[in-house]
């Protein structure tokens, strides 16, 4: 028996004005070399993504290779991390993406380093004004230099609240982002680059205290989230983000907006990898997690990551990658299959949100279904006349829903993508093409959910 849910949307109940968008975190393919073919793959699929956001991490030595008898930096604005990174950056701005950049952590860190890192020996740590120079130096290339004017989010210490992060402690954080905040205020920066943070993953506590403590300087608030499959399936996760979202709204400014930076189910083991990636399921939990951030008000959602050998470290093979991409562009190579190389199910359910819940988007209320596992996120274009919906299942019985939808303007037909084990449309790269298209609306809309997945309807056609 099918359950059917009746549910109503008024498109004038606004909850982010300014979407950022779903985004993906990127890597320059830093520790070993990539032929163009595959680049341009990455690339080519990477566009069809459609992306709101890239976030790109660095560290220091990429760029700064020590200090002259003057204690003046010595850079490399060329080195071999720098030409890979721009190849990156100069996607985005030709595809009009924003760009989150940072550092994983201070120069005088100690993880991930290879032999001789020209910096180590200084000492540099958070908090040292030296790093803030380095910093301030590296955004004047990229923005002034090289105009990446799209380069407009910057988050210093990835994860500051674990030890792997080399800081692990919140005052020391604080005092090194308002270090770099007076940095960029002498430059002129601070208007054209809004810091981010936390960054935290798995400590809530720090958005409060960066909101009390921190609000002057940060533009933006971000965190990270791997959130466990029963907070996802009991629709905590949701609760969750909207405490903080109020909190920040409540505390500092509605107008700032509340991003996941890292986003993931948590692994279930030590490696760093998530063998669940190439999952039917796995895709069903990332649209869930993306409908309950954008019920959350939450402007937008990185995803961890792109594709396997973006990074290294995760256990997974003889290259030792990270495994949780949406493809691993080595497959076929170094003792990986052949089929690593092809879209995975999640970057499919992905690649339909994106399409829908664009940068510039609007995202409106929407009320709960009363079904568990059953949900709703809806958003329209900044003119309120574009609509797009994503219904999202995770139970294994059919569903339906029948949506009737107030205060929308000139409708448009609707493009329905449909994500569900056995019904899935692609086209020959493997990337989503609508099932159907419906006509514009002129009453209630029915959306049947045969099983588990995900149903997107939309008449936005990319970034508003």
């Amino acid at each position: 028996m099918t359950v059917t849910c009746r549910v109503t949307v008024d498109a004038g109940a606004t909850l982010e004005p300014r979407l950022l968008g779903l985004g993906m975190q990127a890597g320059p393919y830093e520790w070993f070399d990539l032929g163009d073919d595959d680049w341009h793959t990455m690339l080519t699929r990477l566009e069809r993504l459609r992306p709101g956001l890239l976030r790109v991490m660095l560290r220091a030595w990429w760029y700064a290779k020590g200090f002259d008898e003057r204690g003046e930096p010595v850079y490399d604005w060329s080195s071999p991390q720098l030409t890979r990174l721009y190849r990156l950056l100069d996607f985005a701005r030709a595809h009009d993406i924003d760009v989150v950049t940072g550092e994983w952590d201070d120069p005088s860190a100690v993880g991930d380093r290879p032999p001789g890192d020209p910096l180590h020996h200084y000492g540099i740590t958070a908090t040292d004004p030296r790093w803030a120079r380095l910093v301030g130096d590296f955004l004047h290339q990229l923005l002034d230099v090289r105009g990446y004017g799209n380069v407009r989010y910057y988050t210093l210490i990835n994860e500051p609240n674990g030890d792997w992060s080399h800081c692990g402690d919140r005052p020391t954080w604080e005092r090194a982002v308002s270090t770099l905040a007076a940095e960029l205020d002498r430059r002129g920066l601070s208007g054209r680059i809004s810091i981010v943070g936390p960054d935290t993953t798995g400590a809530d506590h720090w958005v409060a205290t960066t909101v009390d403590s921190l609000s002057s300087v940060i533009g933006e608030y971000e965190i990270h989230r791997y959130a466990t499959a029963c907070d996802l399936d009991g629709g905590a996760f949701e609760a969750q983000m909207a405490e903080l979202r109020a909190y920040i709204s409540d505390h500092d400014s509605a107008a700032k907006r509340f991003f996941i930076g890292e986003a993931g189910i948590a692994r279930p083991g030590p490696d760093d990898s998530q063998p669940a990636r190439t999952t039917f399921r796995y895709g069903v939990r990332m649209a869930d997690y993306v409908v309950q951030a954008l019920r959350a008000g939450l402007a937008g959602v990185i995803a961890w990551n792109l594709d396997d050998a973006m990074f290294v470290g995760g256990g997974y093979g003889a290259l030792d990658l990270k495994g949780w991409g949406c493809w691993n562009i080595v497959g076929g190579r170094h003792g990986y299959p052949l089929s690593d190389r092809d879209l995975r199910p999640w970057g499919y359910a992905w690649a339909a949100l994106s399409t829908a819940f664009p940068h510039g988007a609007r995202s409106v209320a929407v009320p709960a279904t009363g079904a568990p596992g059953l949900r709703v996120a809806a958003a329209t274009d900044p003119t309120g006349e574009r609509l797009s919906v994503a219904v999202v299942n995770t139970a294994d019985e059919p569903r339906r829903v029948e949506l009737t939808v107030d205060g929308l303007g000139t409708t448009s037909p609707l493009a329905e993508y449909r994500y569900f084990a056995d019904d899935r449309p692609a086209g020959a790269d493997g990337f989503p093409v609508p099932a159907a298209t419906r006509t514009a609306p002129s009453g209630p809309v029915t959306v049947e959910l045969p099983s588990a997945g995900l149903t997107v309807l939309t008449g936005i056609d990319g970034r508003s």
